[in-house]
């Protein structure tokens, strides 16, 4: 009997308690699994969100590069073109200026020809007109006397 009191004092609450506690215990430890199996879930969609992202990081940051690329040989392309231009506009303008200085030469060495011509023509007219004058003068004379 007080064997059977003590098992319903003692015993029985024990055995409540022990349960109790193990189902407390089982529940901690299927939570504490739950959460680590969340964890590393959530642990492979951050590993695979990273390197998603940095992937395309390293897509964006060679895009970037063959656009500032393009733009680098379109800036290089647009310059030489403007060089070449201002190169012909140069090449069309000296000659221009040589045309012009060649006619201004021509004109110089024809009005030079002109004034050379005129006075070796003046020159000669007056050694023609001279001797001209002479002999007139000579033919007048002998008339005279």
């Amino acid at each position: 009997m007080l064997l059977g009191l003590l098992t319903k004092i003692l015993y029985e609450p024990l055995v409540k308690y022990l349960d109790e506690r193990a189902d407390s215990i089982r529940k901690l430890t299927e939570g504490a699994e739950r959460n680590r199996k969340e964890a590393e879930s959530y642990f492979e969609t951050s590993r695979k969100e990273l390197r998603s992202a940095k992937e395309e990081a390293v897509r964006l940051i060679e895009g970037a590069i063959r656009e500032a690329d393009k733009e680098k040989i379109k800036t290089i392309d647009g310059a030489k073109k403007e060089a070449l231009a201002i190169i012909e506009r140069a090449e069309l303008g000296i000659k221009k200026e040589i045309e012009k200085a060649k006619d201004d030469v021509k004109g110089d060495i024809a009005s030079l020809s002109v004034e050379i011509a005129k006075k070796i023509l003046e020159r000669e007219i007056n050694e023609k007109d001279h001797e001209k004058l002479i002999k007139e003068s000579l033919k007048s004379i002998s008339r005279a006397g």
